[in-house]
């Protein structure tokens, strides 16, 4: 798996002609590797069509790294630094190949576990002001024990001025609220102007004594603005067991 990695890193490095002055977040990067991992899997076993013998078919690559609203050129210069910094390269393949082994996870001998939609709003909800919406706080169902995987496209605007808007799972307990930004269920919204997509995954292990929720729009206290601008959409929270 290993070997692969790095060939599949060596072959990108190789591709890139673009540059830029900005690095792809290591959340982003390391969910954006995965993908096209995964991608190159599915090329190799004829899923996906070769673009260079069929110019018509998809780019699957760009089209990746476009959903989390990064350039080609971003993404080239990210290869780049992880390629002079190998120690930060090889703590990315070992979070790569964690997401990878919970993709291959065997179900039985012929099945494998798949996730499944369990919530999806595809509304597209505009925030100006300081008028936040109350759909953005969303109860997660009650599957059990799993994983719980909360995908979000959301657009700050360079005139937004709230404070450290972001995606955050949280918990309620007899009444009482329990964030959990400090295991990983956290992310932050980058306030570049451009349309992102953001995932949260939140894995429970024994059976839940709380209510889960999630915030789609989570501001800090006193964060909110009267000059808020945001836009949010395609919420859908997935899970499996």
């Amino acid at each position: 798996m290993k070997k692969i990695f790095h060939l599949i890193f060596l072959l990108l490095l190789a591709s890139c002609t673009g540059s830029s002055d900005k690095k792809i977040e290591e959340e982003d990067f390391i969910e954006i590797m995965t993908r096209l991992h995964v991608g190159d899997a599915l090329k190799q076993s004829g899923v996906i069509v070769d673009i260079v013998n069929h110019p018509d078919s998809i780019d699957f690559r760009s089209a990746i790294w476009n959903e989390y609203g990064y350039t080609k050129a971003e993404f080239d210069s990210t290869i780049k630094w992880y390629s002079r910094h190998p120690d930060k390269m090889n703590e990315v393949y070992q979070k790569v190949l964690a997401h990878l082994t919970e993709l291959d996870k065997p179900l039985n001998e012929e099945k494998f576990l798949r996730d499944t939609v369990i919530y999806k709003d595809t509304t597209t909800y505009r925030v100006i002001g300081d008028d936040i919406p109350d759909a953005f706080q969303i109860k997660i169902p009650d599957m059990g024990i799993g994983v719980y995987t909360v995908r979000v496209y959301a657009h700050i605007y360079n005139d937004d001025k709230t404070y450290k808007p972001g995606l955050l799972v949280f918990a309620k307990s007899e009444g009482r609220e329990k964030a959990y930004a400090e295991r990983g269920n956290y992310r932050g919204y980058v306030k570049d102007g451009r349309k992102r997509l953001y995932t949260v995954n939140h894995t429970i292990r024994n059976m839940p004594e709380e209510t889960y929720f999630v915030d789609v729009l989570y501001i800090p206290e006193n964060g909110i603005s009267d000059q808020s601008h945001v836009e949010i959409k395609e919420i859908e929270i997935r899970y499996r067991p």
